[in-house]
C-alpha cells in the first residue's frame, strides 16, 4: 500500500468535499479515490468519514487524523528539500506536469540534455490537459501556458504567449470568410476550454477591448485537438500561435483578424511555496528559461 498516496488522496477529499470533485482533480476514478481512503481507514483502524448519499463528513477520528496527516504529508516534502538542499547536487524524483503539447513541441527536445547535466535528478512527468492541484497531488511544479488564476503558488513568466483565430482553406471555401471578428457568432467556433478566454473570445476595436461569446458543436479540453479538426475543416478556433504555428507556413489553416485579436497571456512555471529554494527546482526552471527560445510563442 502506497500509504503517502492514501494521505494526499484523503487530504483532497476532505478539501474537495466530496470524492467525485477530489477524484476528478486528481486523476482517478471516483471509485478510485474512494479505494484509497478505505484503504488508509484499514491502515489506521478507524473511520475517517462519514458518507451518506447526500453529504460528506469527517468522523471524530477524521477530525483527529486529519490535523496530523496534513502535518506528516508536508513533514514528507519538506524532508525531500532538507535532503536536496545538503547534498547539493540536485538529486531525487521531480514530478513536473505540462501540457502533452509542451511535451512534444518543447520538453522532449531539451530534457535529454538537462538529464545528462544532473545524472542525480529523475522527471516524472505527467502530459495532461487539465489544471493540477500541485499540493494534493504531490507535484512538484507545472508548466502553464495562459492566464494563471489567483493562487497562492510561486509562478515565473518565460515567455510572453499570443493567440492566432484560425481555420482550414477547405472550411473557408464551404462556409465563407467572415468579414468582421463579430461574424463569428454566425460560424462553428471550435472551444478549448482549458484556455483562459474559453467561449469568450477577446478582440480589440478602436483601441477598447470587446469580447465575443462564441458557439459551436466542440468544446474539448484540448487545443491540439481543436487545431486538428481545424485543420479537417470543421470549425475555426482560436488558439496560441505556437500551436498552430507550422499549419499556418504549411497553408493547413489561414490566419484570420489577426490584428483585432487582444489576449495578454503567458508561458509559466508555478510551484508550491514550500519548494522555493529546492536545489532540484530551481536548476530545472532556470533550465526551463534558458530554452525558451526553442517554444515559438
Amino acid at each position: 500500500m502506497d500509504t503517502l498516496r492514501s494521505m494526499r488522496v484523503f487530504l483532497a477529499v476532505v478539501r474537495r468535499q466530496g470524492f467525485a470533485s477530489a477524484a476528478q482533480e486528481l486523476g482517478m476514478s471516483t471509485s478510485a479515490a474512494s479505494r484509497w481512503v478505505l484503504q488508509l481507514e484499514d491502515w489506521l483502524g478507524v473511520q475517517l468519514l462519514r458518507r451518506t448519499t447526500r453529504q460528506l463528513s469527517l468522523t471524530q477520528e477524521g477530525h483527529y487524523y486529519l490535523e496530523r496527516i496534513e502535518a506528516l504529508v508536508a513533514g514528507v516534502d519538506e524532508l525531500k528539500d532538507i535532503a536536496e538542499r545538503r547534498w547539493g547536487e540536485p538529486q531525487g524524483v521531480l514530478r513536473v506536469t505540462a501540457p502533452p503539447f509542451v511535451c512534444r513541441a518543447w520538453l522532449q527536445d531539451i530534457l535529454p540534455e538537462f538529464l545528462a547535466s544532473y545524472p542525480g535528478l529523475v522527471i516524472d512527468l505527467t502530459a495532461v490537459d487539465r489544471v493540477v492541484d500541485l499540493v494534493s497531488e504531490g507535484y512538484d511544479l507545472a508548466i502553464r501556458i495562459g492566464v494563471l488564476a489567483d493562487s497562492t503558488l510561486i509562478a515565473r513568466r518565460l515567455a510572453d504567449m499570443t493567440l492566432a483565430l484560425v481555420a482550414s482553406p477547405a472550411y473557408l471555401a464551404q462556409h465563407g470568410r467572415p468579414g468582421h471578428w463579430t461574424e463569428l457568432k454566425h460560424h462553428n467556433c471550435l472551444v478549448d476550454t482549458v484556455a483562459g478566454y474559453g467561449h469568450r473570445w477577446p478582440f480589440r476595436e478602436g483601441g477598447k477591448a470587446r469580447t465575443l461569446v462564441v458557439n459551436g458543436n466542440l468544446q474539448v479540453n484540448s487545443g491540439v485537438f481543436c487545431r486538428e479538426l481545424a485543420i479537417a475543416g470543421v470549425g475555426i478556433t482560436l488558439l496560441p500561435r505556437f500551436m498552430v504555428a507550422e499549419a499556418l507556413a504549411t497553408g493547413e489553416l489561414e490566419c484570420l483578424f489577426a490584428d483585432a485579436v487582444d489576449f495578454e497571456a503567458g508561458v509559466y512555471v508555478v510551484y508550491p511555496q514550500r519548494r522555493h529554494g529546492a536545489p532540484a527546482l530551481r536548476c530545472f526552471v532556470d533550465y526551463l528559461a534558458t530554452r525558451i527560445d526553442r517554444f515559438q510563442t
